[in-house]
């Protein structure tokens, strides 16, 4: 095997635990996000996805953004 396969294979390994790493950490973002946000009962829905967490998140923070900023006459 030449240095350069070596170097290759190397570069490979490291991008996969990289990879695996960064999905962890947005598989714990996400199920943060989904205990503070409100969704649907889980009764009801056996999986929300990543895309309509984000939507009930960033619709939140408008509401709340909103809610705060006082009205101008």
């Amino acid at each position: 095997m030449s240095s350069r396969q070596r170097n290759l294979d190397r570069h490979r390994e490291s991008s996969r635990f990289a990879a695996r790493d960064r999905r962890g950490k947005e598989a714990d973002i996400f199920a943060d996000l989904k205990v503070v946000i409100p969704i649907v009962d889980e009764a009801t829905v056996t999986h929300v996805d990543r895309i309509a967490i984000l939507r009930v998140a960033l619709t939140l923070c408008r509401y709340e953004n909103l809610k705060c900023t006082p009205v101008a006459a």
